[in-house]
């Protein structure tokens, strides 16, 4: 299948060696990112890998859907967050390397996180949660004094239970990496390309890690980041727009190649032109779309108590009119301000497919397992899915077998494949679709089930 680029986004795909493309917002940079990826999925060598890293599982997926549409044989590409990636590639391999992991862990997920401080907000009387930013020399980052004595003794409890979470996953990983340069070494041979989608969200230890693997590759590894500053809308977790030549040095002086897409295929210059007066960096955009029926209204008469009504008319009416429900989208200065949003829309328009945060009933963490069981046990087999679904089956196994520590795996007295969870996936998915229709109840069953058989 042949994806139409435009000049700009073709020219990424050509372009040999390190890249840092500048993509505003609707400019086809997902289209040009998964193009390339193809592209380069076509000249790899046996034994290799090209490595997409993105800021969400979502992203992740949305990169391998496309992928699948387009048949390309993706067996050679790892997706996933940059967490994801340093448990899969680095600790799960040589955590041997490290005291604090060479007799087991367990990565907690954010609600231990945020129960964990709590406790330690309330033991110290801290005005606030303490938010862990670990630095590259192994401590707390940019902390006042108190600070400091509650990320010590929150770390004492980590290590004191066999812990690690999402901050300390990734300095332990940094770790790895500058203390067995040969990891670093192994790492650089096995990828060709790494690409990092929305760099702008990437924190220094994130920097300083994959930094550490193209180093070590002395040139034959690169890397590709795409993003937009002003896009820095996790800021607040420690993510950095780094300039090209910070992340010349990161990579160890080898060149970077700047590029910019400037066409915006999602929304009309009135609308660019609004936008404007919110941009960090000044770049051109301009629009492919007709102006003729754009509009920007400003309501400063509705409290926020009454915000979730409002919008929930708004989207009303929209729908009345013809408009498609994923055609509308509701943007925050904060995500965690959609949360409580997303909640009271969803309980003023039940009939409505949100995708917001906080909605599902299960954290979307990469290492929870019941979150990798749900995908299959809620959706459909279909040629579209196939692929995907194929994916997310071989990753259960994968997570059964370490967990286990088995090889060996049965259900329904058949050797746990690919295949046989799928076909066992699809028999839980039409047993109980008559049955049952609330949708926490269907995944118990279905985990119970599960369970039962294994």
């Amino acid at each position: 299948m042949n994806i139409k680029l435009n000049i700009e986004q073709q020219k990424m795909v050509d372009s040999e060696g390190n890249l840092l493309v500048t993509a505003c917002p609707g400019s086809g940079k997902t289209r040009a990112l998964t193009s390339k990826i193809s592209y380069e999925l076509e000249r790899i060598k046996n034994k290799q890998y090209i490595v997409a890293i993105t800021f969400t599982n979502r992203a992740a997926e949305e990169i391998q859907r496309r992928l699948d549409k387009m048949n390309v044989d993706s067996s050679s590409l790892w997706t996933g967050t940059i967490h994801a990636f340093c448990m899969e590639w680095i600790l799960k391999p040589y955590a041997n390397y490290i005291d604090r992991l060479k007799n087991g862990f367990i990565l907690i997920d954010e609600y231990k996180q945020k129960k964990l401080k709590e406790e330690l907000r309330e033991k110290f009387k801290a005005q606030n949660l303490i938010e862990i930013k670990w630095s590259r020399k192994g401590c707390l980052s940019g902390s006042s004094e108190q600070e400091q004595i509650i990320f010590d003794e929150y770390n004492r409890i980590l290590i004191e239970n066999k812990w690690i979470d999402f901050e300390s996953l990734l300095y332990l990983s940094y770790k790895l990496l500058s203390d067995k340069l040969q990891i670093a070494e192994t790492l650089s041979r096995v990828f060709k390309l790494i690409c990092v989608d929305e760099y702008q969200d990437t924190s220094d230890l994130q920097y300083a890690i994959l930094g550490l693997i193209i180093k070590a590759g002395k040139g034959k590894t690169n890397i590709i980041m795409v993003g937009d500053p002003n896009q820095a809308i996790y800021d607040s977790l420690g993510g950095i727009a780094k300039t090209v030549e910070e992340i010349q040095e990161e990579i160890g002086g080898f060149p970077v190649t700047q590029m910019e897409f400037s066409g915006n295929y999602r929304s009309t210059q009135k609308v660019i032109n609004f936008y404007k007066n919110f941009q960090i960096n000044s770049n051109d955009i301009r629009a492919k779309l007709n102006d003729k029926n754009s509009k920007i209204t400003l309501n400063q008469k509705v409290t926020s108590g009454s915000l979730s009504n409002q919008i929930a008319n708004i989207i009303t009416d929209e729908l009345n009119k013809g408009i498609k429900q994923n055609q509308i989208c509701i943007i925050a200065p904060r995500w965690w301000l959609l949360i409580s949003m997303a909640r009271e829309l969803q309980s003023i328009l039940p009939h409505i497919n949100f995708d917001a945060p906080g909605l599902s009933p299960l954290p979307k963490a990469y290492d929870n397992f019941w979150f990798k069981l749900s995908k299959l046990l809620l959706t459909t087999s279909s040629s579209e899915l196939f692929l995907s679904r194929k994916k997310w089956a071989n990753e259960i196994i994968a997570e059964l077998k370490y967990i286990s520590g088995r090889q060996d795996l049965y259900i329904k007295e058949k050797e746990l494949t690919s295949k046989v969870l799928l076909k066992f996936s699809n028999f839980m998915i039409n047993y109980f679709d008559e049955n049952e229709i609330e949708g926490i109840k269907y995944l118990e069953k279905s985990f119970d089930q599960f369970i039962k058989n294994i």
